[in-house]
This record gives C-alpha cells, structure tokens and sequence, in this order.
C-alpha cells in the first residue's frame, strides 16, 4: 500500500511539474508530465528519504530552461562574441593568449632568417557568480491570480540575470583608461544643455583613425544611450543616409558595427573607468565602447535554482538562483572608449 501511494504521488507530482515545464518550454504537457515520471523514479534511488523526487526534478528543468534562456541570445551586442563555454572545467575556464606575429621580411637577401620564439600565455579565469534576491510567493496569490505566477517569477529572474550579464560584459570590454593600444576618446561637440559635450562626426572618424592605426579593421561600436542622441541629431542628409528613422537603428558607421546599449553604459570619471556597480558621484560621464568580437569572449556555467516550498506556518514559497558567466577581452588591445568631454 505504501508503495502504491508513492507511485500515486510521484504521478500526481509530475502532472503537476509537466504542466510548469510545458509554460516554460512550449512542449506539449504529456511529453513534459511524462518525463518528469521518468525522471522522478530514476532521481529518486538516489535521493535521501523524505526528500519528494518530483521536487528534484521541478528544480532540475527549470535549471536546465534557464541556462537555455541565458545562452539565447539574438540581436544583441553579446552575439556576435564566440562563446567558450566547452572550455570550462568546473566554473573555470582555461584558454591561452596568443603570442606577438612574426615579423614579414622583404626581399631577404639574408641569412641565417632570424628566428624567435612565440610565447603564448596560459590563464585561468573563475566565472563571476550571480545570485538573484529570492522572491516570495504566496499561496494566497496562487490561488487569486488570474495567471502563472511562479512561472512568470521564473522568467522575471532570468531577465535580471541577463541584463547584469549586458552590463559586465560591456564594463569588461571597456578600457580602464587611456593607452597606447586602447584608446579612449574624449567627445568635442556642443553643450547639450547639460555641460555635455556632443559626439561628432569629427570624433568618430578620429577615433575610427585610431583603432585603424593599431591594426583593427572591422569592429562593433556600442553606444551609450547620450551619443545614440548625439548622432540621430546629426544633419538630415547625414540621416537619410545612416539612420533608420522607422526603427531607430544606426546601420554600420566608418566601419563600425552599431550596436545600442540595453540601457547600461560603462562611467569614466577624470578619464578613469569607474568600479562596477559604484554609486554615482555627479561627475561621471558615460562611455560608448568599440571592440572586434573575435578578440573577446563569453561562457556560461551552471546555474542553480533554490526552492523553499510553503511550509504549514508560512504558506508561501521562496526562490531565487545561482548562474555562473563570464565575459571578457582575450588581451589588451584593440578596444577603446568615447567618452563625454564637459564644458
């Protein structure tokens, strides 16, 4: 009889997770409740007594669901950057950085040819950790709502995680000041209104000089919500040219891949990038950041799901995750910055 209800239970329980995973997925319900059973019997051997086997695997699909979400990312500046993610052992990831090009002789009348070793160099990286605040759930706004609310919370949690994964891919990519191979230009234009200095046209053809001069040829622009104004203000001839107006996308500028930032931009003070996630001081100015995707790179890790389920007393559940992520440059080169100037 014991066994009897379990099995009872175990089913019930996989209906229930079936119908959760099929919101999630778009899979049909009888696909997902029957995976979650077969799931339930196979996890549960290996579970400790008391523990439900459904709730493993409640836990383990939305895991799974998640981690898909993170990695799906379509027309956005993170795209275009080659993920890495088989090179991880754990939540590290190992890669080597390439050493400097041979030197090219011309008509070499001259020997024995000089000859050098190239020296490449190791590294190993930790991926950064993110934890989203639990959120609580309520029975009562279970039973009350007109919608999925646990399932919205789901997706609610991973777009929180995607966007701190925008802003420390886009601080990664960024200079922390101005150097001999990543420069950091500083804006010329009229005042704003604000004392901030517009980009111009003259800007970033200086600063597309720049990065030609250090070997860049093609490479993605990504701009900060001030200087995507800056440019839809420049002359209408200039518009009807580059400028979308019916979508508001910039197409490719002097060899610039235009990307619009998801409403982040890495802050410079005195010149100098500023800490990640430092409270505004009043005299920052935000930064437009330009990079060849090649150079850089991205890797996702694993990603955990914390489920408190209501309790006799509390009658409420609580969840929040872990995920694992890196972005970031292969080297220090070939990237910069366009900052504001002041007045």
């Amino acid at each position: 009889m014991k066994t009897f209800i379990k099995i009872l239970t175990t089913i019930a329980m996989s209906l229930i997770l079936g119908v959760f995973a099929s919101f999630a997925t778009g899979i049909d319900i009888a696909i997902t409740s029957s995976v979650a059973f077969v799931l339930s019997n196979v996890i549960g051997f290996a579970i400790p007594e008391g523990v439900l086997p459904a709730t493993v695997v409640f836990k383990s699909v939305y895991e799974d669901e998640l981690l898909k979400g993170l990695k799906t990312i379509k027309n956005n500046f993170l795209s275009r950057i080659p993920d890495k993610s088989y090179l991880l052992e754990g939540n590290t990831i190992n890669y080597n950085k390439i050493g400097a090009k041979p030197n090219v002789l011309i008509d070499n009348n001259t020997y024995p040819i000089a000859a050098a070793q190239r020296i490449d160099e190791g590294k190993v990286v930790n991926l950064r950790k993110l934890t989203t605040e639990a959120t609580i759930i309520t029975r009562d706004e279970i039973h009350n709502l007109p919608y999925d609310k646990n399932n919205s919370v789901i997706i609610q949690h991973k777009e929180a995680l995607l966007e701190e994964y925008y802003k420390l891919a886009l601080y990664s990519f960024a200079p922390t000041s101005n150097a001999s191979k990543m420069p950091v230009l500083v804006t010329t234009g009229e005042d704003d209104g604000t004392g901030r200095k517009r980009l111009t046209k003259e800007d970033l053809i200086k600063f597309r000089k720049l990065l030609t001069s250090l070997g860049v040829g093609e490479c993605d622009l990504v701009l900060c919500a001030d200087h995507v104004e800056d440019i839809m203000l420049w002359s209408q001839a200039f518009e009807n040219q580059y400028h979308n107006i019916a979508s508001g996308i910039i197409v490719p500028l002097y060899g610039f891949n235009i990307w619009q930032g998801q409403g982040y931009a890495p802050r410079y003070d005195s010149g100098t990038k500023v800490a990640y996630g430092a409270a505004p001081s009043g005299t920052e100015v935000k930064a437009s950041v330009a990079y060849v995707p090649n150079r850089m790179f991205r890797a996702y890790g694993d990603v955990e799901m914390f489920f408190t389920p209501a309790t006799a007393r509390t009658h409420q559940d609580e969840v929040n995750f872990d995920a694992y992520f890196i972005a970031a440059p292969k080297d220090d080169e070939g990237r910069g910055a366009i900052i504001s100037g002041t007045v």
